[in-house]
């Protein structure tokens, strides 16, 4: 088996949050998913007035990057419920496609008092046809476990 190996192009900056709402900064872990032979689907999360990192997207043409075609309007989901993993902060990780489904791994944040944030992993299910993220547990699916000292 060979892997098809594709020359990469550097062309710059492609798109710039408005600096307005859920898009004030940064532009953080961007995760590039085809939606079809044409547009290429950007998830990325960017941090609010709060400092909260919330998940996003924006589409661009596939053969011309430059091209944006959508920009989300809001989250993909919102911040959990106060007191769960998930409530100070939403970063997606990793996208899967599974018998018919597709997942998203995330991390989610929750501030601390003495460590800045406690980082934990939650799992979210994306119907791509309705564009709906729905969190597929209202808990992590990988948090924090006791170290174990010999």
């Amino acid at each position: 088996m060979s892997a098809k190996v594709i020359k990469w192009t550097k062309r710059g900056k492609i798109f710039v949050p408005s600096g307005n709402g859920f898009f004030k900064t940064h532009a953080t872990r961007p995760i590039p998913y085809r939606l079809n032979s044409e547009v290429l689907r950007i998830f990325f999360s960017s941090r609010d007035d709060d400092d909260r990192m919330l998940p996003t997207f924006f589409d661009v043409d596939i053969r011309n990057p430059s091209n944006i075609l959508n920009v989300s309007r809001g989250p993909l989901v919102n911040l959990g419920d106060p007191g769960t993993f998930d409530d100070s902060g939403v970063t997606l990780g990793s996208i899967i496609e599974c018998k018919g489904n597709i997942y998203i791994y995330y991390t989610g944040w929750k501030r601390r008092r003495i460590v800045s944030f406690e980082l934990s992993i939650g799992l979210l299910c994306w119907d791509k046809n309705a564009n709906f993220f729905r969190r597929v547990f209202s808990g992590p699916i990988l948090a924090k476990t006791r170290i174990i000292r010999s």
